[in-house]
């Protein structure tokens, strides 16, 4: 059985959603009206367990799918679940079949570090000086096999806009968009409807992301 919380409601192709660091399942809320989603949407809850914990979040959502019995998802994560949905797509590829990774990232910069050094949580602290927490090679990430949409923020405190362009052009099938003026997780208040209804296009094409060249 899976350990962590998670709520399962709807009907169609299922579609996970995961929040960022801090966060909850009710986080996205604000930013899709949920009842009206064509899937039967499955947002969790982390566990968030040192060390490697976003290594071991995609353990937990793949021991979640085998227990929905769910062989293959589409799937949006954000920040922390978008660094997730990295870890379970090149740990089991033929699981996510489609996915929206916002403000994720291969590796923690020193624009990042400095930030996590100064947090309050002992999570944070910990990646700051971690080498092995977010490390991924632009051969790990050619293992992906889901369409995948890279959203980030150009002015990302975090993650710098950088990491985002070398991102997409790693993943095989991937589409990179850039908010302009968007901060680390463009998706919430007045950035919510451009958001959800760039996610929501991007998910019901089937057709195969067609990749910026550099």
């Amino acid at each position: 059985m899976a350990s962590v919380t998670y709520e399962d409601h709807g009907d169609g192709e299922p579609l996970v959603l995961l929040h960022g660091f801090g966060g909850g399942a009710d986080d996205w809320r604000h930013v899709f009206d949920l009842p009206q989603l064509p899937y039967r949407v499955i947002r969790w809850n982390a566990r968030v367990r040192l060390p490697q914990a976003h290594r071991r979040c995609a353990i937990d959502l793949i021991e979640l799918l085998d227990e929905l019995g769910l062989d293959r998802v589409r799937a949006i994560g954000m920040s922390m679940g978008g660094n997730t949905l990295l870890h379970a797509a090149t740990i089991a590829p033929s699981r996510i079949d489609a996915m929206v990774i916002v403000s994720a990232t291969t590796h923690f910069g020193p624009e990042a570090r400095a930030i996590m050094r100064a947090a309050p949580e002992p999570e944070p602290r910990a990646w700051a000086e971690s080498d092995d927490e977010m490390s991924f090679t632009p051969d790990d990430l050619s293992r992906i096999t889901a369409k995948t949409l890279v959203v980030a923020g150009d002015r990302d405190p975090l993650y710098p806009i950088a990491i985002a362009h070398d991102m997409a052009r790693a993943i095989p099938n991937a589409e990179l968009h850039v908010v302009e003026g968007g901060g680390h997780g463009p998706i919430f208040g007045a950035d919510a409807p451009a958001f959800a209804a760039k996610a929501l296009a991007f998910l019901r094409d089937r057709t195969r992301a067609r990749r910026r060249r550099p």
